[in-house]
């Protein structure tokens, strides 16, 4: 019976994800809400299960995309977006607790300060915004350490570097704005350097 909820669950999932990328927020919203509802109850039937708490996890994620993170399709629910980002942040911190070498549950931390300070930037809160996107800075910076060869993870950290520096920038820290974004050009001119190739990159 579980494995068929999951499953159920996973369509669900899949066609919340078809509606945000085509643009349609509110039935991107309908179709998480309703797989929530599933993976909610399979995690507590087994709260030991790190697979179903880290799909719930990703589930509070897509839905405050889909709620109010801007730069795409969403329904400008700033509040609602901050909830559920906050209950993902929470899954990922204890996840990321149980497993301490487990580099992408702290990468899903990661992502989740930088939603979080998205968001609250664009309700023009900047310094909790910069406060966030901090905090996503230190868990690249920990993550290329430990993995320096890793180009996702160097993109991650010069995208975060350009975060500091944007919310630095909205509070008039004109300097410290430069330095971030000072950081951020030089990851990106390595990697660039590194594979010319890569169109993403450049």
């Amino acid at each position: 019976m579980r494995r068929f909820s999951r499953e159920w669950g996973t369509s669900i999932t899949r066609m919340g994800e078809m509606s945000l990328t085509l643009g349609k927020p509110a039935d991107a919203a309908e179709h998480f809400r309703k797989a929530i509802a599933i993976y909610e109850k399979l995690s507590a039937a087994d709260p030991a299960n790190k697979v179903l708490r880290k799909k719930l996890c990703s589930l509070y994620f897509v839905l405050g995309k889909a709620l109010g993170v801007p730069g795409g399709a969403n329904l400008g629910d700033g509040a609602g977006a901050l909830e559920y980002l906050r209950r993902a942040l929470a899954i990922d911190e204890a996840l990321a607790a149980e497993n301490p070498t487990g580099a992408k549950y702290r990468q899903g931390l990661s992502a989740d300060y930088d939603l979080i300070g998205q968001v609250l930037s664009n309700n023009g809160d900047q310094n909790e915004a910069l406060e966030s996107y901090r905090k996503a800075l230190a868990i690249a910076e920990l993550l290329v350490r430990e993995n320096g060869t890793s180009t996702l993870y160097r993109r991650e950290l010069a995208v975060q570097d350009g975060n500091v520096g944007n919310a630095l920038l909205d509070l008039g820290d004109k300097s410290g704005a430069l330095e971030s974004c000072r950081q951020a050009v030089q990851i990106y001119e390595a990697l660039v350097a590194a594979d010319p190739s890569d169109a993403f990159i450049r």
